[in-house]
């Protein structure tokens, strides 16, 4: 009973996932939502591949199933930093670190690799801790970049998306941990089966019937403005006299331009409304929807990079070391520095300062 009830859940899943994929893979704009294909294929190959009969170590065939489970924890990592943090690069460590969780699944599973039970432990052990890695940076770093979040509707969803899927991640993954070497109980894998059935049901739901825009809150381009979602997802009060935005955009770019806040590396979205005395979520609204950024450290960093590039055209500033105008313009260490830098100009400040070139000047003077 309990291997006929298993089998259908898995198969019932995996038909959910599969019209999932092809609702995403069909829609306009797919290639901006490759990463929550990723995600969906990973989480039925891991459905199919968690079984009691274990079919994807028996035979080359299901190996390609085999990889998606084992890169879940990958494609979680990676969608979190493209929708929340409209970050699209993959650092060497994440490339490393998949790497890591795709050889010790192979060495892991039976059938394909003839080594001994002390060496397929230790790459077990090897495979959860990178897994824990990846899933445990991605809900810390969407925690840590929760605040400065300017998309109200993606600061909503987040709440959903890393908390249930990041969390319910880490309950199976202790579990795994656990039971490390031995089947877990039947009715822990009938319970798994449920939920991540219960999971890709409701999310293509959401996604396809009670929130169509939803896709476009998570997967829109860049610049994409958050009143597209003002009629379904938007509930604060929004300011009605247009003239009010425009004395209150003046009032930002004052403290911003003339009083220079930006060169605070502890300024925060509450700080900044605190100085203009107005609410946080008109802030990020006005920032937002006016300005055209998604995140406030994006909006923080124009200004920055906008006065270290002056520094760095100025013969007068020749002699200071680029280090010390990056941390006096308001950046807290060098990395975070570099990777704006050349983010913004495509090449290192060091280049750049060779060079001579001036590079564009995007600091919203809409103001």
């Amino acid at each position: 009973m309990n291997v006929t009830l298993d089998v259908l859940l898995r198969v019932g899943g995996a038909a959910v996932g599969l019209v999932f994929l092809m609702v995403v893979g069909m829609s306009a704009g797919w290639r901006r939502r490759a990463d929550l294909i990723l995600l969906i294929f990973c989480a039925v190959a891991y459905l199919l591949c968690s079984s009691p009969t274990r079919p994807c170590c028996a035979s080359p065939w299901a190996l390609p199933l085999l990889m998606g489970a084992a890169g879940f924890p990958f494609a979680f990592w990676r969608l979190a930093r493209v929708v929340l943090e409209d970050e699209t690069t993959i650092t060497p460590q994440a490339w490393g670190g998949l790497a890591l969780l795709l050889v010790s699944a192979i060495m892991t599973a039976p059938d394909y690799l003839q080594i001994s039970e002390t060496t397929r432990i230790v790459a077990a052990i090897a495979n959860k801790v990178a897994a824990l890695g990846f899933v445990g940076s991605a809900l810390w770093r969407a925690w840590r970049s929760w605040e400065g979040d300017l998309f109200e509707p993606r600061r909503r969803l987040r709440r959903w998306l890393m908390g249930y899927i990041g969390v319910y991640g880490l309950m199976v993954m202790a579990g795994e941990i656990y039971f490390l070497g031995a089947r877990p109980p039947a009715w822990l894998d009938l319970i798994n089966a449920a939920a991540i059935d219960a999971t890709l049901l409701a999310t293509l739901l959401f996604f396809v019937q009670l929130r169509p825009r939803a896709m476009d809150t998570l997967f829109a381009p860049r610049l994409i403005s958050a009143s597209i979602l003002s009629s379904e997802t938007i509930s604060e009060p929004r300011t009605a006299d247009p003239s009010a935005d425009e004395r209150l955009l003046g009032k930002l770019h004052t403290l911003m331009s003339d009083d220079k806040l930006y060169r605070d590396p502890d300024l925060s979205v509450r700080m900044l409304a605190a100085r203009a005395a107005i609410p946080e979520y008109v802030l990020r609204r006005l920032i937002n929807e006016k300005l055209g950024h998604r995140n406030f450290a994006e909006y923080v960093n124009d200004f920055r990079l906008c006065e270290i590039e002056t520094r760095l055209q100025d013969p007068q500033w020749t002699r200071r070391p680029i280090l010390t105008l990056a941390l006096e313009a308001g950046f807290g260490s060098v990395g975070p520095f570099n990777r704006a830098f050349r983010k913004r100009y495509g090449k290192t400040p060091t280049e750049f300062r060779a060079e001579g070139t001036e590079g564009p000047r995007t600091v919203a003077e809409s103001a």
